[in-house]
């Protein structure tokens, strides 16, 4: 059990000390994420802050234990955005977008994936009025109230047209970003590949298992403070069975 618990980075580490130290602001913003947000910040505590050296990660991504971030992005952000990309990355999870069937066009499935967390992050702002600083969701109000499959199913017809119209798979991946405002920040795509291709099932689910468990604890410990929006709520209840 303790070799299925054990969990190794997917991406190369950035051995700077630019990357030490970016470490050290991303864990300050954490901490204090955690006072406007306990929910959140309870679940985000558990997770490793990881700079990375990988091309295949030019902002940030996430898997079952780790956040990955590219130094270099990360300098050019403000505390207010790092609040709102740990929120994006985090929701990717308890939304279980990770949880990707085979069968599935994995960039298309993050695109939908960026939506519906950044759709979420808006109602959580809203409901919270924080100064984070997230996307600006205006540009896909349509998926409003969908699931992420919903989502994906709209986006590949999408891809299916641009495909008749024999434009290249790049091209129709940059048309359909640049059409609902995507861009292609969240390298959540990237982290979703390696783990499927490199690691254990079994190890997943047992991963897939101890994040559930976390989520069930802080929900159960701030369910009643107020910051969670109701959907999110209900999502919470009806999913982890909290």
């Amino acid at each position: 059990m303790r070799n299925f618990l054990k969990w190794e980075p997917l991406f190369d580490k950035d051995e700077t000390a630019e990357g030490e130290r970016q470490i050290r602001i991303i864990s300050k913003t954490r901490g204090k994420l955690y006072l406007d947000m306990p929910f959140f910040g309870y679940i985000l505590d558990f997770f490793e802050l990881y700079p990375v050296d990988d091309s295949r990660v030019m902002t940030y991504a996430i898997d079952a234990r780790i956040v990955y971030f590219n130094p270099d992005y990360i300098e050019s952000m403000s505390p207010e955005e790092i609040k709102g990309m740990l929120m994006h990355l985090i929701l990717h999870l308890i939304l279980r977008h990770n949880e990707v069937a085979f069968n599935k066009d994995i960039d298309l499935w993050a695109m939908a994936a960026d939506i519906s967390s950044n759709l979420m992050l808006d109602e959580v702002l809203r409901e919270n009025r924080y100064e984070w600083i997230i996307p600006d969701v205006s540009y896909y109000r349509e998926f409003m109230g969908m699931q992420i499959g919903e989502i994906y199913d709209h986006l590949f017809e999408e891809f299916k047209d641009g495909v008749e119209e024999d434009m290249n798979r790049r091209s129709i991946l940059k048309h359909i970003a640049q059409k609902h405002g995507i861009k292609l920040q969240c390298g959540f795509n990237k982290s979703l590949k390696q783990m499927y291709e490199t690691i254990d099932k079994e190890k997943l689910e047992i991963q897939q298992d101890w994040f559930e468990v976390q989520v069930r604890n802080s929900y159960q410990k701030h369910k009643n403070n107020g910051s969670i929006p109701q959907r999110l709520k209900s999502y919470i209840e009806k999913t982890y069975h909290a």
